[in-house]
């Protein structure tokens, strides 16, 4: 989690989007975890696109900006919380969390994420989403293709699909002053880290070793997490 992080940038993101949606629906996936072997998972790294929006950093996440709906015009599906699993896998926002802290309008578990949908596109023109994760892709071509058999019954559903990358790559071209004061002090670590590794680097060493000593000042400035208290299991 990473509710500590300034959520008003975020907020700032989702309107200028939303300005951009107009009245359509658009539907940002975030990025699954993905296993490695049993229940060991790789390193998980948060989507940009969806992290540029939201500041959530959770696997299996989905944000949707609904800028016409009367009340829910930021919702996030997220995982629900699990108080056994969170022993071992870490502490989850929940549906709760991504109200209160990640300023969503309306949070849900991620298994209602397709009943929702159905009820968003409706009265929808557009929808946007980016194609090329097929799993996801099967789930918005069968929501359009239910869509096509309530045009029939008159009402208005998404006729065609719009990559978001145009609006949100356009956006983050142009970085706030928080943004490249952050980039600036990543230079100052990468920096830092190299020279470590410079330092430390000696004949005979095997590239494991130096890989290390980078490694170990890049988690010296912000290791996601520490071995104690609550996290002690899941390191």
């Amino acid at each position: 989690m990473t509710p500590d992080l300034d959520q008003a940038p975020f907020g700032e993101r989702r309107r200028r989007f939303a300005d951009a949606v107009g009245d359509g629906l658009a539907v940002i996936p975030g990025a699954r975890e993905v296993l490695r072997n049993g229940d060991v998972a790789w390193e998980f790294r948060q989507d940009s696109d969806f992290f540029f929006l939201t500041g959530f950093e959770e696997p299996d996440a989905v944000a949707v900006i609904n800028p016409s709906h009367a009340k829910e015009r930021y919702v996030l599906f997220v995982r629900p919380r699990d108080r056994e699993r969170e022993i071992w896998t870490g502490r989850r926002a929940g549906v709760e969390g991504a109200v209160a802290d990640y300023g969503a309008d309306a949070a849900y578990p991620i298994d209602e994420l397709d009943r929702r949908l159905r009820e968003y596109i409706l009265d929808r023109p557009s929808l946007v989403y980016r194609l090329g994760n097929p799993a996801f892709d099967g789930r918005i071509t069968r929501l359009l293709a239910e869509g096509r058999a309530a045009r029939t019954r008159g009402q208005v559903t998404p006729a065609a699909i719009e990559d978001p990358g145009p609006i949100l790559h356009e956006m983050r071209l142009r970085r706030s002053p928080g943004e490249l004061a952050r980039q600036r002090r990543a230079c100052e670590i990468s920096r830092e880290a190299h020279a470590e590794a410079m330092r430390y680097a000696r004949p005979g060493q095997y590239e494991y070793q130096v890989q290390a000593a980078l490694e170990f000042v890049f988690r010296a400035h912000g290791a996601p997490t520490a071995g104690g208290w609550r996290t002690a299991t899941c390191c």
